[in-house]
């Protein structure tokens, strides 16, 4: 699956209020991102 996120100017990350949710992060939280080689 494929999510488009915002980063702010200072470093923020903003998720869809959906994917939060489904995340178990609707009152906030830690999320791992793995960044991968782009072919």
């Amino acid at each position: 699956m494929w999510v488009q996120v915002t980063i702010t100017p200072n470093g923020r990350m903003s998720l869809p209020v959906d994917i939060r949710k489904r995340l178990g992060l609707a009152r906030g939280g830690a999320l791992l991102v793995e960044e991968t080689e782009m072919a």
